[in-house]
């Protein structure tokens, strides 16, 4: 947890003065994104939740109490 925390924290010095800096990344086989430093942060961030989603719902769909996590259910 500590190595992503320093990733993160390395990530948002580089960029705090550019967060809406446009990026071009090539994702490969020639797809090119534009993203600011912002869009892409997020996006990884989103992405994690998405993923917590799914193995909770996947752990009560085979008779599992999930893990208490930090997943807002309503």
């Amino acid at each position: 947890m500590e190595q992503i925390d320093r990733a993160e924290k390395g990530f948002l010095e580089s960029f705090k003065q550019s967060l809406n800096l446009s990026l071009t990344l090539e994702k490969g086989q020639g797809v090119i994104l534009n993203l600011s430093p912002l869009e892409l942060f997020t996006h990884v961030i989103t992405h994690e939740f998405h993923h917590k989603g799914q193995l909770v719902n996947m752990s009560r769909q085979l008779g599992y109490i999930p893990v208490d996590t930090d997943v807002i259910r309503t």
